[in-house]
Parts: C-alpha cells; structure tokens; sequence
C-alpha cells in the first residue's frame, strides 16, 4: 500500500476520532516507529512499537477499527457477563493469542479484558522482539508454533511481517507447540478466549487433539482458503465446529465461534 494511501487512512480515522466515534484515538502519524494512542474509555495513553507500514496497518486494524470487539456478535452482555462470572469465583480467564505477531491484538485484549492472563504465541524472531516491547507486562510470550502436535518446522518467509508460514519439518529450528501443553503452563487459568491467525496452518491444528476446543467459549480464527487456493485448509476445522454446539458469526477477517449456550 502506497504512503499516501496509508496516510489517508490515518486521517480518516483521526477525524472520526476527533468527533468520538472510537474507543482509540491515533494521534502519531503512520511513519512515527513509537505510536501513541488515547484510550477514551481507561481515559490513559498507550505506546506501541511498528517498524514500518505493515506493522502500522496492524495497529490500525485492530486498535483504530477495533477488528476484535465483539459488541458485533450480539453477543457482547453474555460475553461480559462470562468474564466476570469467572472473575467473581475466584478464576483467572485465560486468553491465548496464537499468531501474535508484534504483540497488537493481545495488547488490545489487556485493554478490554485487564484481568486475564494472556499467553501469545509467535513463531518469528523479529516479530517476538517487537512482541516483548508492545505486550502488556502480565502476558506470556511463547516462541514457536501452534500445532496438533509437538515437534520442529522451519518458517517459510512471504515477504510479509504477518504472513510468515508454518512447515512441519524434523530438523527445523522452530519449536511446535500444542493447545494442551499452553493450558498446562497456564495452570490455575480458566479457557476464556483463543485466537488464531495462522496463516493456513489451522490445518494441522485442527486435524487431531482437538479436546480443547470445548474448553473455550470464545473462539476467533481467520481461515486462509482465500490464501491458499486448492489447499481446503478450512476443511479439519469446519468438520471439527460440525459435530458441536456452538454459535458462528463472520465479521471482519474472522469467524467468531461462541459456545452454545455462552
């Protein structure tokens, strides 16, 4: 995207910010590398870290048009009231951020959900040490790689700061990671929410050990057939969502799947 494009979209998102129609108003413009943004509702300031467009289109997509509120879903009193169900009997809700990239979308959870504990999960290097810099404290970071099973892969680059995939791979230098080995390390939490943006290796993940997709009444995933034409690297997951009760709604780059009843 052009920078001139990117600035425009920086300003149509300051306008609607000055008038009070977002949550996050973005003042730093898009070529600043330390973003600065006021939160309305906490009334605070919070910096984050880019390195270029790509990482400020993140930033844009998930703070200045806020891709993760769930008010969408219809959803949003149920989802809230859950939360601090969990809270008011003394349990920690758990949220795990597979695909975090830089960081953005956990920081955005922390904004929304203060208490949880958040464990995120990132296979590139370069995108972990822009993580450490933009997660909140309390967070978890976990280098390596969500699959249905542990193991090595290598990462194939696609020239993108987000677009990083996933090849199982016995001698690669990229650590697999399971769902169940996350819920281990986050023992004494609660499943409250995953998120998944794997870039078409929801694949492998939903291919087997699935158990734990009924422990999460929140499930965000973005699928990639769009990505990866002739792969159906959305089929395991739909065939795993099949056979169980639970709600679906699409907005944004993401399926929304909640438990049925939440």
């Amino acid at each position: 995207m052009s920078p001139v494009k990117i600035l425009l979209i920086w300003l149509i998102y300051l306008m609607r910010g000055l008038l009070g129609r977002r949550r996050f108003l973005g003042l730093t413009p898009p070529f600043a590398r330390v973003q600065r943004l006021y939160d309305r509702v906490n009334r605070n300031w919070v910096k984050f870290n880019v390195r270029d467009s790509e990482d400020w289109l993140q930033l844009e997509h998930i703070f200045l048009n806020e891709e993760f509120d769930l008010s969408g879903t219809g959803r949003r009193p149920q989802i809230e009231q859950l939360y601090r169900k969990m809270l008011d009997t003394g349990r920690t809700p758990l949220i795990i951020d597979l695909g975090a990239n830089i960081g953005l979308a956990s920081a955005y959870f922390h904004r929304i959900y203060p208490d949880a504990q958040i464990i995120a999960v990132e296979p590139d290097k370069g995108n972990c040490e822009m993580a450490r810099r933009n997660l909140p404290a309390k967070s978890t970071l976990i280098e390596a790689a969500a699959a249905s099973h542990p193991g090595r892969a290598k990462l194939i680059d696609t020239g993108r700061n987000c677009g990083f995939r996933v090849d199982p791979c016995a001698g690669g230098d990229i650590q697999l990671v399971t769902v169940a080995d996350l819920l281990e390390l986050a023992e004494g939490s609660h499943p409250f929410m995953i998120k998944i943006d794997i870039e078409g290796f929801e694949e492998d993940l939903f291919s087997k050990n699935v158990q734990w997709v009924d422990l999460f009444p929140i499930i965000l995933t973005e699928l990639h057939d769009w990505m990866l034409p002739n792969r159906r690297v959305t089929r395991n997951f739909l065939s795993v969502m099949a056979t169980r009760e639970r709600e679906f709604m699409h907005f944004g780059g993401y399926v929304v799947s909640l438990s049925s009843p939440l």
